[in-house]
């Protein structure tokens, strides 16, 4: 079990933020011990920053689980798969500020060379996963690429109209990046080093993988009889990290946001603000909603801006609560690692010491249609695809032969099993047009027509 920080030294690392009584000391200790015996991860970083300071930067556990593996410090790279997208979407409007492109443009104005219904997606809806975009693998074609910009792209790649609704899509920020390289004529990897990362201060954070992963914390795939590494299995069938960072260098990031008059950086605080407004409501949590790569939730009313990674070996968390100037980032080294119970344990500390004003979430409740019928049909997303049957006023999931009672709850669907547990549960949504869907882990299927005999 990886050896936690003493109870005096989290306390003396907290006391810029948190009440120090021993029960606040004992809190975060043990949630950060739940939290990596929980994951079995070998080690991770956390780094809180309040206002203008970083008031706890701490590394625990190991780099590895070898035998005499250095310890993590703030300074250890972690992989990430997805906060490489929080950075896209920041650097798509550092060069729409720079009068570079258009954030609502149609992305045929940059690569004339996509198909027509792709080319009228919006580089905003790319960046809010509100494109209209599958989430099915790309299927290998024999056939010469269409599109050099995207060789994998057909309109068949679109499951509903873009700007409908949000469905998160492994293509869509992809396909952000080969549109900001069209239009710039530079790699990803350049503009970021120049608008982004270096900006932010963020001095160990970079894409060269093989560079970070020497001196980093190699990521895990946790079993409950082994711990396989990353690197070990097939890159072809499993994702890799994009992008490595630090504790150190996401405090700077944090910092970079929260500062109010943007001079914590070089990054305008216009361009966070643009990155951290709404765009889409969540269609299962409607009280929710989808910015550029972040989520917008409500905790103890006020306003977060959430990011969680569990892939590729790796796990990692990032909270910023901008009217408070509250922001913690936690990373680890095993599959699925978000490290909740020590980013709950250090916000609730943080904020009983604070007076922090609150702001109440947005209701926004769905309607839900009265029939059983009125949900029954086939929905889709790309090539997978859920059937609800309605026989008189009971509702059946199909999965293929088996046929499993589904009961009723608000908006959101349950199909039972015969011992009453609760196999899997769907959310219903409408899109402005009137169109169906149902929502699955936050992507979302389409009801398809039905066809004429």
């Amino acid at each position: 079990m990886p050896r936690m920080p003493s109870r005096p030294r989290l306390c003396a690392l907290l006391l810029l933020a948190l009440p120090c009584s021993a029960a606040a000391q004992g809190d975060l200790a043990e949630a950060v011990r739940l939290d990596l015996n929980r994951y079995a991860a070998s080690g991770a970083a956390l780094a809180l920053v309040v206002g203008d300071s970083t008031v706890l930067l701490e590394g625990f556990g190991t780099v590895r689980y070898d035998d005499g593996s250095p310890r993590v410090t703030p300074d250890v790279p972690f992989g990430t798969v997805r906060l490489h997208d929080v950075l896209t979407a920041l650097l798509a409007v550092r060069l729409e500020e720079q009068r570079r492109l258009h954030l609502d443009a149609p992305i045929g104005t940059y690569a004339s060379d996509l198909p027509p219904r792709i080319g009228t997606i919006t580089l905003r809806q790319l960046l809010s996963h509100t494109a209209g975009l599958d989430d099915a693998p790309n299927a290998p074609s024999r056939r010469r690429p269409r599109s050099t910009t995207w060789p994998e792209a057909t309109d068949a790649a679109l499951f509903t109209e873009p700007g409908r609704i949000h469905s998160p899509s492994r293509h869509s920020y992809a396909l952000a990046r080969a549109i900001l390289a069209a239009r710039t004529g530079r790699s990803e990897a350049e503009l970021l080093d120049e608008l982004v990362i270096g900006p932010a201060g963020m001095r160990a954070t970079t894409l060269d993988g093989a560079a970070a992963s020497r001196s980093g914390a190699p990521g895990y795939v946790v079993s409950t009889s082994s711990a396989r590494p990353m690197a070990a299995l097939d890159a072809a069938e499993n994702p890799m990290p994009q992008l490595y960072t630090t504790a150190r260098d996401l405090a700077a990031f944090m910092l970079a946001w929260l500062s109010p008059s943007g001079d914590a950086s070089d990054i305008p605080a216009t361009t966070f603000r643009t990155v951290g407004t709404a765009v889409a409501p969540l269609p299962d949590q409607p009280a929710d909603s989808f910015a550029l790569g972040l989520i917008i939730t409500h905790n103890d009313g006020l306003r977060t801006l959430t990011y969680e990674d569990g892939e590729a070996g790796y796990g990692v968390l990032l909270r910023l609560m901008p009217e408070a100037r509250i922001g913690i980032a936690i990373v680890a080294n095993a599959t699925g690692a978000a490290l909740t119970r020590a980013a709950d344990a250090a916000l609730a500390q943080v904020l009983a010491s604070r007076d922090v004003a609150s702001s109440p979430a947005p209701a926004t409740p769905a309607a839900a249609p009265a029939s059983a019928a009125s949900y029954a049909g086939t929905y889709a997303n790309g090539d997978r695809f859920i059937l609800l049957e309605a026989r008189g006023d009971s509702l059946f999931w199909r999965d293929g032969d088996l046929a499993l009672p589904v009961e009723r709850n608000g908006t959101r669907l349950e199909a039972i099993v015969a011992d009453g547990r609760v196999a899997q549960t769907f959310d219903f949504a409408r899109d402005a047009a009137g169109d169906a869907y149902l929502i699955v882990d936050r992507r979302a299927y389409r009801r398809q027509p039905v066809r004429a005999r």
